[in-house]
């Protein structure tokens, strides 16, 4: 009975990955839509934007060079 069990899910992870599997290449396949698109405008992704921007600001700048032309004072 247990072996039966395990079997089962077995088959179940199996099934499970292919229908992942499935679903990976039809998004491949297709652009998105608009609602997506737009979906990826909301701020969870506009927070990664802003990361990314600090990011790219923090390798072209040293922090001196930024807080100099701020002019804060150390």
């Amino acid at each position: 009975m247990l072996r039966k069990a395990k079997t089962n899910e077995a088959q179940r992870r199996k099934q499970a990955e292919s229908i992942r599997q499935r679903g990976i290449e039809q998004m491949a396949e297709h652009d998105p839509s608009a609602t997506a698109k737009r979906q990826m405008n909301h701020k969870p992704y506009q927070a990664a934007v802003l990361i990314r921007e600090q990011g790219e600001q923090m390798r072209r700048e040293t922090a001196e060079s930024w807080l100099k032309r701020k002019n804060v004072l150390i």
